[in-house]
């Protein structure tokens, strides 16, 4: 039996607007920021928001 270690990254998100998100746009900035995905998420009520989700 052979055990190998992996350190995995860890992942980390940003806000990067706070409502009115559109995908192409989300993904677009978060790619240029942080080389990562962005996705618009909320809830049922109220704008969605653009989050960043990356490698720290």
């Amino acid at each position: 039996m052979t055990i190998t270690q992996v350190n995995a990254q860890q992942r980390c998100s940003e806000t990067l607007t706070p409502k009115d998100c559109t995908m192409a746009e989300c993904q677009s900035e978060c790619l240029k920021k942080h080389n990562g995905n962005g996705v618009c998420t909320g809830g049922n009520q109220g704008p969605l928001s653009c989050v960043c989700v990356y490698n720290c």
